[in-house]
């Protein structure tokens, strides 16, 4: 058996081979190469999923290892001292910590390539974590107002992504992306003086906003090669974000007072539930139109909890707590039943049985 894996793992080094030669010749874009990329699974043990979850636990033990930190005496006391210094001082070691591990993960891609994403994303991980609170310690360090936030947010954005774009790190991307979205939703709050509108919207319509732009940036992403990389994912963030969005507005609408939401009918935001619903069947329709899988489960779910949270609002308080739970459960099982059918379909396209 061993013997067999190992002519399988050659077999699927040679097809990445080819399918990034392919790429480089212009027969394949970048979305259509990792689509073949996710097809060549081995059918033995999954090292993929083994590697990203014991990467995954080696941050999470660092954490604990500096919690750990806490509890001995001689570095509880080192620890003190550097609370108590300045915080541009703070701010210097940690830019420090993170220009380092940077620089380790870096150094590491360029030994070993992509073999070791996983590896390099831990570093660029920490890295990350030290450069936000290096950030947060320069912003208190220039004092901390208001329009500091907004500053400090803007150059953590900028940061990530201009990081992203040379060490073509998706997680420092998506980092970025946060840290912009963090930085919108401050720069709005500050025009108002942190009042819960601002031109007349709250922070779900003013995110509608946000998730629309990015979505439609994340196809000028895919006009150079050096962003091409990071157009999914600003995609699926952004596509997220508005149907999230969406989903809030439905509930509660253009409000932000719980007493006055409370004396409003559902049905006031009924509209904002139609448009939901067209814009789940929109994205569920084009990502099933241009293979992008992800997009069309991110409309398909979108669509189903809108019709479940209108289930919910209207018959909850007018039908029978038994009958109410029936066809919640029977519908449960419909959507159970015709998923297994799709899955099995799409399994049978792929092994061409």
């Amino acid at each position: 058996m061993h013997g067999e894996d190992k002519k399988e793992q050659e077999g699927i080094r040679l097809l990445q081979k080819s399918l990034e030669e392919w790429q480089e010749k212009g027969y394949l874009n970048n979305e259509q190469k990792e689509a073949l990329e996710d097809s060549l699974e081995p059918t033995t043990f999954n090292w993929q999923d083994l590697s990203l979850s014991a990467f995954v636990f080696a941050i999470g033990c660092s954490f604990i290892a500096i919690i750990a930190l806490f509890a001995d005496r001689w570095l509880m006391q080192a620890l003190n001292q550097f609370v108590e210094t300045s915080d541009f001082i703070k701010s210097f070691v940690l830019a420090l910590l993170a220009l380092v591990l940077y620089l380790l993960g870096w150094r590491r891609q360029q030994k070993k390539s992509s073999n070791t994403t996983y590896s390099n994303e831990t570093f660029y991980t920490l890295a990350s974590f030290a450069a936000a609170m290096a950030i947060g310690f320069l912003g208190i360090a220039l004092g901390g107002g208001r329009g500091t936030l907004t500053a400090m947010l803007g150059l953590a954005a900028v940061l990530y992504m201009s990081l992203a774009l040379f060490l073509n790190s998706r997680l420092n991307w998506l980092f970025g992306i946060l840290a912009l979205a963090a930085c919108f939703g401050a720069a709005t709050a500050k025009g108002t003086d942190y009042q819960a509108y601002y031109k007349g919207m709250n922070y779900p319509l003013r995110f509608i906003i946000f998730g629309t732009l990015l979505t439609l940036c994340s196809y000028l992403l895919t006009l150079h090669s050096r962003t091409r990389i990071f157009s999914k994912m600003t995609r699926i963030v952004g596509i997220s974000s508005l149907l999230f969005c969406l989903w809030l507005m439905s509930i509660f609408g253009n409000m932000v007072r719980y007493d006055l939401w409370e004396q409003v009918s559902q049905s006031h935001f009924l509209g904002w539930s139609l448009l939901l619903m067209i814009c789940a069947a929109l994205t569920t329709w084009w990502g099933h139109r241009s293979g992008q899988l992800t997009i069309r489960d991110l409309g398909i779910t979108f669509f189903i909890l809108n019709l479940y949270t209108r289930y919910i609002e209207y018959c909850w308080t007018i039908m029978p707590k038994a009958l109410f739970f029936s066809l919640m459960a029977l519908s449960f099982w419909l959507v159970g039943k015709q998923a297994e059918k799709f899955w099995q379909s799409e399994k049978k396209e792929q092994t061409g049985i």
